[in-house]
């Protein structure tokens, strides 16, 4: 290629990647060492500070730019290596958080300088950088607390900096704070003492800091007499758990695991997390105002206090696992993430997907009573299967703003990136897993190689790989297709009985199908046939790949049913044949055990999403369900009540809610009966997680002694905080209670907030007040919500909204408010219109005719010149979601009540009279188009499938 050529196509490629060049910064130019200096004072919300940066300049320059936010920048000098003081000019850009730092002289390449930089920050209220969190003590004084927040972007509040994961340096860190305080940060104390400058200030510094990127930075400043610790030690490291002193006795559960969890992690890595003289401590930090679940500053590991403090009484058995999930989420990260760091923001899930993925791996080997590997198919793969239903982006993507890095961390870098590790691990086997990846962290944790792109990853799990294993599969290229693909397939598997084959083929799974797709994976293929029900043998028998989309498979057998992806193993749906469909409904009323727990909870999962995307007619959804009477797993029953619950919201204004709430009723009835709703000493967790789950669902169709006891409880608590239920009864049926209770009933426990003794209860609290059906304590509650020093602290106002929001009277009180007080609520989110994003969000999903969704179109019209792009984007994807619900409902809605009037005929009464189906205002009904069968002939062959399985006995 001659030199025009090639100068024309780099020009190109930089023009078409000049977006995503702009936001990241100049790397000949980085730092070596901060030394980082800050004096807050609570009382005006701002601090003082002082950052002097070791730079290594790598090219002759008169520049240079860093990360600044928020922060007045008073005076910059450049020390240059023969001492010269060079002066400097610094020009903030606000917009791209960017602080360009000019010079009177050039430095030449390949010198190191020092960058001094004096400067006015705001400790921010919103819960990002370094910010302030309060709380109140016995006398009604409140007390501060400094914390810091830096991930992903907010390191640049504290301190300007060059905040991109990719630069690892070493820091010393002097804190200058009034003397009534302390501070931790991530190192151990280097030295205390007295603040030369000024009186009643105590200067706090810590050394040898470990070569770190910023956003893993932290700080605590604390009141030691309000805020204290309790500690262990054990294997030469010192672990405390820090909280406010009245909750002291609630820090034992996450006192007693963490060693646990810590020690099972060192083991699996083969690497130890103690590095002598640096890392030698775990602190774990309750605080009262936190955003986020938790965050892994190295050996500072901050949490939501509901999400680290246990009451033996006060919180629930979900509560609990989630604690114990939430440490070994935050610990994973010490090795993934902080040992060794993504590389950019594109890679969010080189750090989220193992921490997801190991925190249902590492309790379910030490806690196996809890079943953590069975729980991580309904709670994380499953949903990340839903979530990836819908048009989203690739694991690994590009990023073209700062703005945009935020949307990183979400479902897709989470419980999808832990599906595809859990893939990875099935591919691989267990044992060649863990060496890869103990290769992986090995190599990618020293030097300079601490931080890592996703090539890093393969290549250095790849290379312990036997040569047999080469000749397989290539680990790299299988993996791509799932890293770098938005979406996942759908497997189709028709079988031909008549000479015992089957066709499989692959395509891309949407609830809405995208024209032209031809996005294609490796498909790692498993299956078990009925005369075997081998469930425990998840060995690949055969291989889809992008080329071969589609294979037949010989050998099958005539007789009985097949059932694909063997424990739910791969990241993909499976649909059948009718008869095969009818064969494993036939499996589950005969016999449900001969199908694993897990296997079972993907054929609900998959049966309803497929009918939810037209590729499988919801009479089989429903047929597959009857079984349910029988079932007593926890699993089966998550999958199940996600499922319905989901039906549920698209028939709450119809005539025939009441059908369908009794058909769930008829299933969900034996469950109850047999985990009841009292306690003994002896029964399992997992009856524990049972009971809630299913009192909770029962209590939502009808099921008087759940209705009864939840009125019961919600009295009960409103009169005397008293009750004779445990806080599982309690969570599971405080929200139905409410529900059904009157205004008076919702003020009294509302006014109870201030005064809860868990912050887990607390939290169980503020979710069942959203469950009121009474529009003024609707109004009521999100006032108080944005109210100034309200009960319910900012952490708490999603969770808030999207509660109220998930009912009909809900969704149109939230909307109503939104439309009249919009301002309000701009100002309460510091000036941010995402707020307004998120209630129009939440409500959308429960808008039922075209009038609700009028208003939100006009609100949205007439707002449209003042909203953020993000807002735009935002509130268009919500108007399209109710658009397609409307769609849906339309198509599927005289499937469903068709079948439920059939089986109410074969169980019930079969001269009972019927009424026709009656959708909800303002919607139309058509016929289906699920393309498996019509809606007519599926209710003629379920009638008939179920008529036959009683003559056989089989009928439940």
């Amino acid at each position: 290629m001659n030199f025009f050529w090639y100068s024309f196509f780099c020009c190109l490629f930089v023009t078409l990647n000049v977006n995503t060049a702009d936001i990241r910064l100049n790397q000949k130019v980085k730092p070596k060492f901060y030394w980082i200096h800050i004096k807050p004072d609570f009382d005006t919300a701002t601090f003082q500070g002082n950052a002097l940066i070791e730079l290594d300049v790598e090219e002759y320059t008169n520049k240079v730019t860093l990360h600044a936010k928020n922060l007045t920048v008073q005076d910059v000098t450049l020390y240059q290596p023969n001492g010269v003081k060079t002066v400097c000019v610094p020009k903030l850009d606000e917009d791209k958080q960017l602080l360009n730092i000019s010079f009177s002289d050039y430095v030449y390449a390949n010198r190191v300088c020092n960058l001094s930089i004096t400067y006015k920050g705001i400790i921010q209220d919103d819960m990002t950088g370094f910010y302030r969190s309060h709380y109140f003590v016995n006398n009604g004084e409140k007390r501060w607390l400094g914390v810091t927040q830096f991930e992903s972007t907010s390191a640049r509040k504290a301190f300007p900096c060059f905040d991109e994961p990719r630069f690892r340096t070493g820091f010393n860190i002097t804190l200058t704070v009034p003397k009534t305080y302390n501070v931790i940060s991530n190192t151990k104390l280097n030295f205390q003492q007295a603040y030369p400058a000024e009186a009643n200030w105590t200067q706090y510094n810590f050394a040898s800091y470990p070569n770190m990127p910023t956003y893993l930075i932290g700080w605590i400043v604390y009141d030691p007499e309000t805020f204290t610790f309790q500690e262990a030690s054990k294997d030469g490291i010192d672990y405390k758990v820090w909280a406010q002193k009245k909750y002291s006795s609630q820090t034992k559960f996450a006192l007693d695991v963490a060693p646990v969890l810590l020690n099972s992690l060192s083991k699996y890595t083969g690497l130890p997390y103690k590095i002598d003289g640096k890392l030698e401590k775990m602190d774990q930090i309750a605080v009262p105002d936190f955003d986020a679940g938790a965050m892994e500053n190295w050996v500072l590991v901050t949490y939501r206090e509901s999400g680290l403090l246990y009451d033996e009484k006060l919180t629930s058995t979900e509560s609990k696992r989630s604690i114990m999930m939430v440490i070994a989420h935050e610990f994973t990260h010490q090795w993934f993430g902080n040992l060794n760091t993504l590389e950019w923001w594109s890679y969010v899930w080189l750090n989220e997907a193992f921490a997801r993925f190991f925190q249902y791996y590492i309790p379910a080997k030490e806690y196996p009573e809890w079943k953590l590997d069975e729980q991580f198919v309904v709670n994380a793969l499953q949903a990340a299967l839903d979530y990836d239903s819908k048009p989203s982006h690739p694991m690994t993507s590009g990023i073209t703003h700062h703005k945009n890095i935020s949307d990183m961390f979400d479902m897709i870098s989470y419980s999808k990136g832990a599906s595809i590790v859990r893939m990875m691990e099935h591919t691989l086997t267990p044992e060649t897993f863990q060496k890869g990846l103990h290769n992986y962290l090995s190599v990618k944790s020293k030097g300079s190689n601490q931080v890592s792109n996703p090539d890093d990853l393969f290549m250095l799990i790849s290379s312990v790989l036997s040569e047999e294993d080469k000749k397989k599969f290539n680990f790299r290229d299988v993996f791509k297709t799932w890293t770098e693909n938005s979406g996942f397939p759908l497997i189709t598997v028709k079988r031909d009985y008549k000479n015992k084959s089957a066709l499989v083929q692959q395509e891309r799974f949407l609830y809405k199908k995208k024209k032209n797709d031809t996005t294609t994976w490796y498909v790692p293929l498993t299956y078990t046939l009925q005369a075997e029900s081998n469930f425990n043998d998840v060995s690949i028998k055969h291989w889809l790949t992008p080329e071969k989309t589609s294979m037949t498979i010989l050998d099958l057998g005539g007789d009985g049913w097949v059932i694909f992806n063997v424990q739910h193993k791969g990241f993909y749906r499976v649909n059948y044949d009718e008869e095969n469909w009818m064969r494993i409904i036939k499996q589950l009323k005969t016999d449900h055990t001969k199908i694993g727990a897990i296997n079972r909870a993907q054929l609900i999962d998959d049966a309803f999403s497929l009918a939810r995307a037209g590729k499988l007619n919801h009479s089989i959804a429903f047929e597959l369900t009857t079984y349910l009477k029988k079932e007593t797993e926890y699993v089966p029953w998550v999958a199940a009540i996600r499922q319905f619950n989901e039906i549920m919201i698209h028939f709450r204004e119809s005539s025939n809610h009441d059908k369908l709430s009794k058909y769930f009723l008829h299933l969900v009835s034996p469950i109850v009966s047999q985990v009841t709703f009292h306690e003994s000493n002896t029964e399992s967790v997992m009856t524990k997680l049972t009971r809630i789950a299913a009192l909770s669902f029962a209590s939502k169709v009808g099921h008087k002694e759940s209705e009864s006891n939840a009125f019961k409880i919600a009295a009960d608590l409103a009169s005397t905080m008293k009750t004779q239920f445990s806080a599982d009864v309690q969570k599971a049926l405080l929200c139905e209670g409410i529900r059904s209770a009157n205004s008076s009933v919702w003020r009294s426990l509302f006014s109870k907030l201030g005064n809860l003794e868990s912050p887990t209860q607390i939290n169980d609290f503020i979710r069942a007040l959203t469950c009121t059906n009474d529009p003024g304590s609707i109004t009521e509650y999100i006032n108080k919500t944005i109210a100034e020093d309200s009960v319910i602290r900012m952490q708490d106002d999603l969770t808030v909204f999207s509660g109220l929001a998930a009912s009909p009277i809900g969704s149109k009180t939230v909307i109503a408010f939104l439309s009249n007080n919009y301002e309000q609520l701009i100002k309460y989110n510091f000036g941010k219109d995402e707020i307004l994003a998120d209630m129009v969000k939440y409500a959308s999903g429960h808008v039922y005719n075209k009038d609700d969704l009028e208003v939100i179109k006009n609100f949205y019209k007439n707002m449209t010149a003042v909203l953020t792009e993000s807002t735009i984007k935002s509130m268009n994807s919500s108007i399209n979601r109710i658009e397609e619900n409307f769609e849906w409902r339309s198509n599927n809605w005289d499937d469903i009540v068709n079948w439920l009037k059939a089986e109410e005929m074969i169980t019930e009464s079969p001269t009972q009279a019927t009424t026709t189906a009656t959708p909800p205002a303002n919607t139309t009904s058509k016929p289906s188009s699920a393309t498996s069968i019509t809606s007519n002939s599926a209710t003629l062959f379920t009638i008939i499938a179920v008529l036959f399985t009683i003559a056989h006995g089989n009928h439940l």
